[in-house]
């Protein structure tokens, strides 16, 4: 990751707006999550740091389990020192982790493939849920440097 600071933020220090929590350029993206995605974290770019990198798939029918997508950078996602949880939700209360990845694996829940695209690969997975089951679901990452 200091590579990537000192590329975007002319500096490795990760304090201030530089921080892996902060907001560098107030697109309401956390540099980390702009890091893990491949947007870039000083330009404010509504377009390109849309909810694309992590979303919902349409299920074919009510009893078909529910899918997503996450569009990760290849470089990132492959970081051993960057911790990537994807977790699940039906009440916003507590969230469920169904799959982590610090370095080259995936540990719980298992993309189905995974397609590289130049610098991105896009993952997909299927969840036990269904909409027949699952009246609302909702899906977040979390990401982490890790020591």
């Amino acid at each position: 990751m200091e590579a990537w600071r000192l590329e975007y933020f002319g500096n490795i220090d990760a304090t201030g707006k530089r921080g892996n929590d902060a907001d560098y350029d107030g697109d309401g993206v956390a540099n980390i999550i702009e890091y893990v995605t491949g947007t870039n974290p000083a330009v404010a770019n509504a377009a390109e740091n849309n909810a694309s990198q992590l979303s919902l798939i349409g299920p074919a029918s009510s009893a078909s389990p529910l899918k997503f997508r996450v569009t990760l950078d290849s470089a990132a996602m492959n970081n051993p020192k960057v911790k990537i949880t994807l977790q699940l939700t039906t009440g916003l209360v507590s969230w469920l982790s169904l799959t982590s990845r610090t370095g080259v694996s995936w540990s719980g829940l298992q993309p189905d493939f995974a397609i590289s695209q130049g610098d991105s690969t896009a993952c997909i997975f299927t969840t036990t849920y269904t909409p027949q089951n699952t009246k609302k679901c909702f899906v977040r990452m979390k990401v982490e440097e890790v020591p």
